[in-house]
Formats: structure tokens, sequence, C-alpha cells
């Protein structure tokens, strides 16, 4: 995993966001599924709502660091909670809400802060035993081909 990369932007513009899926259950089981809120980070950030400087999409959760643009945070994981819900009730053919409506978010107190909490996101995976290295989980921003 590249520790070195560089902060996009000014660290104390981030927040590390945690969604958790309704119960916790284990919703983003295969590719289809985990490439819905994947799609929705990038399509946000090439929208420029926001800036997403790292992620890791799990079965049950996922986290980002997400540095606000020209949108408020609360109204971009509104938006965010109501797509990938609705996409991902279609592809899993879920009747229950996907999301929990609360959500949880700490901002960064700077570079090193940023860096912490990067690594954190990037070895979830690992610690969960879904991977053995960041870079060979699909669905992180940690994520390297081979």
């Amino acid at each position: 995993m590249n520790s070195n990369l560089p902060v996009p932007g000014k660290p104390e513009n981030y927040s590390l966001v945690t969604l958790y899926t309704y119960r916790r259950r284990n919703v983003f089981l295969n590719d289809e599924l985990m490439s819905i809120p994947e799609t929705a980070i990038k399509y946000h950030q090439e929208s420029g709502h926001v800036t997403v400087g790292a992620y890791v999409i799990m079965p049950n959760h996922l986290h980002m660091l997400v540095a606000p643009a020209d949108w408020e945070l609360t109204e971009f994981i509104s938006n965010f909670k109501a797509y990938t819900g609705q996409k991902t009730k279609q592809a899993g053919k879920f009747e229950k809400r996907v999301w929990r409506k609360k959500f949880y978010s700490n901002e960064v107190a700077g570079a090193e802060d940023y860096m912490m909490k990067m690594r954190k996101i990037h070895l979830n995976p690992v610690r969960k035993r879904l991977a053995g290295h960041a870079e060979e989980y699909r669905w992180s921003s940690a994520f390297r081909e081979e």
C-alpha cells in the first residue's frame, strides 16, 4: 500500500465517513452489488460534488474520506444512499432498506490524521481477512491490478 500518496486538497476539508447497511446485513456480496457504490463514488467525484480521497466497500459497510465541493456532506450522503439503495434493491432484489438512516463522520485534523485514516480504510479488508494485502482488495481505492 502506498502511504506516500499526496492528499488531494487540504486535509482539514476531509471527513472520514462510515455508512452501515441496515441491521449490518451483508449486502455487498458480489461484483455486481459492490460496483454500485463504487460507481456512485466515481460519479459524484467526476461531477465535482465531492472529492473522495480514499474508500473501501465492505459487505456490510463502507468508509470514505470525503471533502465536499459544491454539496454539503449531508446532501452528498443523502443522495449517495438514495441512489445506491435503489440500485442495490433492483440488482439484489432486496425488499427492505439497504442503509441505516444514520451515518458517522469524523473530521480530519491534518495531513498526519488524513494518512492514518487512509491507512485504516485500506487495511479494513486485510483485518477482516478478505485480502492478504490492501492492494489486492478490488473494492478499495488501494486496489492495484497486476
